[in-house]
């Protein structure tokens, strides 16, 4: 008799061993910020060297992750929430720590530069930049923005737009996100860039408290990136 009830636990003990682990749903919010994070408007889904990265992370963790396209002034906004799991890309600041957990390798550096039409040298009167974006100190004294008029607006193709109608004489945006989107445009020919190159702003994914353990996670993205270092923070 005891020895049928043991052969019965272990049965059991292996059927319980071999059924698969649920996948750990993770709900994320980003915007749509070429080339590292594109959304496709038809086909509703992100793609992007971003998403590369977090797709990888997935597939080590077993996660099932879902990605919401949101503007970036209400992205930052709903941080303090637990509407959202993680969020990317992130300049780690101080406030956003008290809610979020932040790898130590960042997904891409950011490095800004202001877009003109091409031939124009004067004074830059109207500056454009993306709502909840703020003018980097090198860039406002690089450029004289000092009495600049600054519009806001919700995308890089906005930006974009705005600048050939003539409505703004320049916009500041991170340098390959504008460059993707005048190629995208094939406006090139009608464009200059002037990068920022005294600025950069590494850029992270970050999860909610307690959601992930993030030591973990930051060994398998090191193991990714090949970064086997931490990288020194700058905050915006």
């Amino acid at each position: 008799m005891i020895k049928q009830i043991v052969q019965s636990v272990c049965i059991a003990m292996l059927v319980v061993i071999s059924m698969p682990v649920a996948a750990k749903n993770l709900h994320c919010a980003t915007t749509h910020y070429p080339p590292f994070a594109t959304f496709d408007f038809n086909k509703r889904q992100f793609t992007g060297s971003d998403l590369i990265l977090i797709d990888q992370l997935a597939a080590h963790f077993e996660w099932q992750v879902s990605v919401d396209n949101l503007p970036w002034a209400r992205l930052n906004k709903i941080i303090p929430g637990k509407l959202y799991d993680c969020f990317f890309a992130l300049a780690d600041q101080p406030q956003r720590r008290l809610h979020l957990s932040y790898t130590n390798i960042p997904l891409h550096v950011t490095r800004y530069a202001m877009f003109r039409r091409s031939g124009e040298t004067g004074p830059i009167q109207t500056v454009g930049h993306l709502r909840g974006m703020a003018l980097t100190p090198s860039m406002i004294d690089k450029h004289a923005l000092q009495a600049a008029v600054s519009l806001r607006f919700t995308s890089n193709e906005q930006l974009l737009e705005m600048l050939m109608l003539g409505r703004i004489d320049g916009f500041v945006t991170n340098s390959e996100v504008g460059q993707f989107v005048i190629a995208n445009a094939k406006a090139g020919q009608w464009v200059t860039m002037d990068i920022d190159q005294g600025y950069e702003l590494p850029v992270y994914l970050a999860f909610r408290e307690n959601v992930v353990d993030i030591e973990k996670v930051n060994k398998v993205l090191s193991d990714i990136t090949g970064q086997h270092r931490n990288v020194t923070i700058k905050t915006q």
